[in-house]
């Protein structure tokens, strides 16, 4: 699943996919293994704070 941050000024990321792993990448791709529903967060920093953003999603199939 390829995963966008949408954030105009963010020089730092850290994505949570919500299933034990995760990403510093901008705009990771990430698979998942297993079929569910997953809280994924992203938390990005920039010169004027960090802000951060929980959505979820479902994943019909992993792998």
């Amino acid at each position: 699943m390829q995963f966008t941050d949408t954030s105009k000024y963010a020089n730092k990321w850290h994505w949570d996919f919500g299933d034990g792993t995760y990403s510093t990448k901008q705009n990771p791709l990430h698979i998942y293994k297993k079929a569910g529903n997953y809280k994924v967060k992203l938390t990005s920093t920039s010169k004027y704070g960090t802000d951060s953003k929980i959505s979820m999603i479902k994943v019909c199939t992993g792998g």
